[in-house]
């Protein structure tokens, strides 16, 4: 999922890894806690829902577990979309 220590229990969760500027953005926002997340793959129209863990994300990046690109048949990460709610 992200380099360093494995951390295999991350994998089966519901919960992403956001980069430090995610959470700078999003309080600046004044969003409900806890933050959950709509991961959209338009191009498949498939919708799933998130939390988020930690932001220690390298920038420009989401970590994901590694259900999520097998269950939404992802091949290419720029094609998800991540948007702040849930309704």
């Amino acid at each position: 999922m992200m380099p360093g220590a494995e951390r295999a229990e991350l994998n089966y969760g519901g919960k992403v890894i956001m980069p430090p500027s995610a959470l700078d953005k999003l309080s600046r926002l004044h969003i409900a806690y806890p933050m959950l997340f709509e991961l959209r793959n338009g191009s498949k129209d498939k919708v799933t829902h998130a939390g988020v863990l930690e932001f220690i994300a390298d920038e420009g990046r989401v970590y994901l577990p590694h259900w999520v690109p097998i269950h939404y048949l992802l091949s290419f990460f720029p094609f998800l979309h991540v948007f702040p709610g849930g309704d």
